[in-house]
């Protein structure tokens, strides 16, 4: 059974998820935010384990990859 938590989102924070609902094309806020939990504890649980996190441009084959620091 789902339970239920408050979280205070400052004005900033709020426009932030609600516009990454939009691009996410996500069911709802708490959909957005449960997979936000998911790809962080993926980052958190993979860099413990000692991997790195890299990003090329889309259809750019020969682009350098950039490393992607992560701070938790």
């Amino acid at each position: 059974m789902a339970r239920v938590k408050n979280i205070s989102l400052g004005p900033d924070a709020q426009a932030r998820l609600d516009e990454l609902v939009k691009k996410a094309k996500a069911s709802s806020a708490s959909e957005t935010v449960r997979n936000a939990l998911r790809f962080y504890e993926y980052v958190v649980e993979e860099s413990i384990a000692g991997s790195d996190f890299f990003v090329r441009k889309k259809g750019d084959k020969d682009s350098d990859l950039t490393k992607i620091k992560f701070i938790y």
